[in-house]
């Protein structure tokens, strides 16, 4: 027999394949596996009534522990005797750790959530959120792994003002880790400014002027103004807002010119 090859390991499987001679009459094939060279598990692997042919083959070993070496090697019996092949080490998956951060970005309608691997595998390990309005959750969004170990995802959508709850998913296909809930309330719609009729324009040139307008109610960063002031009606400009109590420059009526 040959030395165990094995392959796809992950925290709870792995995949071991080998080759054999099956010498002169019908010879059947096993896997010896287990956490010592005493191994005490095995895994059949093939019966071949072939006489003296070089065969192989191949076993899934499930049920295995996370982050343990398990020895493995071949068992041949025949009519002639038993024969052992070499022993084979591996170690299987160390599964990740992982830890929900502060989410960051939110809006009305849109959040990021954020999470870190603590310690553990990550390469062999998919990441992604599960999020919705309950803790049954409902959707899910791909994780981002950076250099950091933290994971981030930006998920869109949300209803203004409502509590959407959120954890943080690993797995290897064999394997699932999660973490505790986490919830955020997404932001209020944006209130519209409301304005006081004062317009006015200072500090004029031929081309441009600045402009005061008096927000009563809201911060405004963004006012579309009227043709008057614009060669295009609706166009938007971006205004600074002062205190809110601060009275509105004296209206200085103009047209801008060369626009």
């Amino acid at each position: 027999t040959t030395v165990p090859v094995v392959s796809n390991i992950k925290s709870t499987t792995a995949i071991v394949q080998t080759g054999y001679y099956t010498g002169s009459t019908a010879t059947t094939v096993t896997l010896e596996y287990g956490p010592t060279t005493s191994y005490g598990s095995q895994a059949a692997l093939a019966t071949n009534s072939t006489p003296n042919v070089t065969a192989g083959g191949n076993a899934t070993l499930t049920g295995l522990l996370p982050a343990t070496t398990y020895h493995v090697r071949v068992k041949a019996v025949n009519a002639q005797g038993t024969a052992y092949g070499q022993d084979a080490a591996f170690t299987t998956i160390t599964p990740p750790v992982l830890e929900l951060a502060l989410p960051n970005g939110i809006t009305s309608s849109s959040a990021t959530l954020n999470g870190t691997v603590v310690s553990g595998n990550t390469t062999a390990f998919s990441f992604r959120f599960e999020w919705g309005l309950t803790t049954a959750y409902g959707s899910t969004v791909n994780a981002t792994l950076l250099t950091s170990n933290s994971l981030s995802a930006t998920i869109s959508g949300l209803v203004p003002s409502t509590t959407y709850h959120y954890r943080l998913v690993a797995t290897d296909g064999t394997t699932t880790i999660v973490t505790e809930d986490g919830s955020l309330v997404s932001g209020s719609p944006p209130v519209p400014p409301v304005l006081d009729e004062a317009c006015s324009a200072y500090s004029i040139t031929p081309t441009a002027a600045t402009l005061w307008i008096n927000s009563v109610s809201a911060p405004a960063t963004v006012i579309s103004l009227p043709r008057a002031w614009m060669s295009a009606p609706g166009t938007a400009v971006s205004i600074t807002r002062n205190s809110s109590s601060e009275a509105p420059r004296t209206p200085t009526i103009a047209t801008l010119a060369g626009t």
